[in-house]
């Protein structure tokens, strides 16, 4: 009896454990592993496989300034002290009449000596020095005619000598030095030859006044009608000039012939009239 109680017994565990509800099968244990956090990207611009990166254009270098002090400057040199000495009288030829105002000009020669002592120089030094030694000296005379003009350098000077309505006088002083620091020169004007004429109106054929009748010289003379319409151009010498009459600036205009005329002088003191202009 007590067999078939244990038989039954077992029987009876084996048929719940067939019955009951199986477990499910329990997951891998899981394993955690730390890993730092990864940087941030900036993101890129996307651009396209076909269209090339453009290429930046060469940018030259720039040209480096050239300091103040290697532009060339023109050197003055230090003009000696003026020690040589041209004094004279300007008067008329004709009575003798001291001349006012006559501008005197002085103009060193330039020498082979003066070429030889600039080659020795820098090139603004020996700019700079030959301007100083052809440079222009200029003085004018005073109510008696007479002037003093001081010149730095030593030689031989061509002085030139001028005033409005004379022939311009020209002349050389000797050789001015230390031996010799001065000179005189008394010029005589002549008043040279002249032309004279009338200016007339076309209508009336009377005078007309206060018209500028020019020479187309180097120095432009030229003389001024008077209330009759006559005027006179002195201090010429001999040649061929154009004569003309200015009507800039005057209610004047010309005529079918343009107010101008040719005129030759032949002697020095010849007088051309009759030039006159309608």
């Amino acid at each position: 009896v007590v067999a078939m109680m244990i038989l039954l017994l077992v029987a009876l565990i084996g048929l719940a454990f067939m019955l009951a509800p199986h477990k499910p099968i329990a997951p891998p244990a899981s394993r955690i592993a730390y890993e730092p956090k990864p940087l941030e990207k900036t993101p890129q611009p996307v651009t396209s496989a076909s269209a090339p990166e453009p290429v930046k254009p060469a940018v030259a270098p720039a040209e480096p300034e050239t300091p103040e002090s290697e532009v060339p400057e023109l050197i003055l040199l230090e003009e000696p002290e003026k020690a040589f000495t041209i004094t004279g009288t300007v008067v008329t030829f004709v009575g003798r009449e001291p001349v006012r105002n006559a501008q005197i000009t002085a103009v060193r020669k330039f020498t082979q000596e003066d070429t030889v002592t600039l080659a020795s120089l820098q090139e603004n030094e020996r700019r700079a020095a030959r301007t100083q030694l052809v440079r222009p000296h200029r003085v004018q005379s005073d109510a008696k005619g007479e002037f003093t003009l001081k010149v730095p350098h030593e030689g031989v000077y061509e002085v030139e000598i001028f005033s409005p309505s004379y022939v311009k006088f020209k002349t050389e002083t000797p050789l001015l030095n230390a031996a010799a620091p001065e000179t005189r020169i008394d010029a005589k004007l002549s008043s040279g030859a002249t032309i004279a004429g009338r200016v007339v109106e076309v209508t009336s054929n009377e005078g007309v006044a206060g018209l500028m009748v020019r020479v187309e010289s180097a120095d432009g003379p030229f003389g001024v009608t008077k209330e009759d319409g006559t005027y006179v151009i002195k201090g010429l010498e001999p040649g061929q000039f154009g004569v003309a009459v200015d009507l800039q600036g005057t209610t004047y205009m010309a005529g079918r012939e343009l107010p101008y005329q040719r005129v030759t002088i032949k002697t020095p003191d010849e007088k051309v009239t009759g030039i006159d202009f309608t």
